[in-house]
Parts: C-alpha cells; structure tokens; sequence
C-alpha cells in the first residue's frame, strides 16, 4: 500500500511542476503579444507624421510574435494534456 502512495506523490510532482511550467510558458506567451504586433520602423507614436492620424492600416507582425504565438501554444497544450491526465488519474473526480 505504501509503494501505491510514494507512486502517486511521484505522479503529483509530475503534474504539479508541468501545470505551473505550462502556465508560466502561456502567462509569458500573452504578455509577450504587446511586443508582436506594432510599426516595423519604430514606435507608432513617434511616426504620425508619416503614417497618419490612423496607423491601423501599417500595424504589422513583428519578429516576437512567432516567439509569444509559440509560447502560447506549448503551455495551453502542456496544461490541456496534464490536466486530461490527471483527470483519467482520478477516474474522473
């Protein structure tokens, strides 16, 4: 009985660090997206004079949006797959 319960707390280490890896790798993801999508010459702010009183129309991917789309990815999945997991663990509750 003793070696079911030292396998599951094993089990729950497992769970435990790749649900918080998932959502820190997710949480970093989403604040990563204000550094995705912008002006390609530099900040909007300091280009009206070029790009109009409405910049909607010169807003861009930028180089960081493969990075954050991708963090976004990995750690919705890792926790969608950890938590499917976990919830066949307990049989459903």
């Amino acid at each position: 009985m003793s070696d079911h319960s030292a396998e599951n707390e094993v089990g729950n280490i497992k769970y435990a660090l790749g649900l918080l890896g998932g959502g820190l790798c997710l949480g970093f993801g989403i604040l990563l997206l204000w550094y995705s999508f912008g002006y390609p010459g530099g900040g909007m702010a300091n280009n009206l004079n070029r790009i109009g009183f409405s910049g909607l129309d010169n807003i861009h991917m930028l180089d960081a949006a493969d990075f954050s789309i991708g963090m976004i990815v990995v750690g919705a999945l890792t926790m969608i797959f950890l938590n499917a997991g976990a919830w066949r663990d307990t049989n459903g509750y």
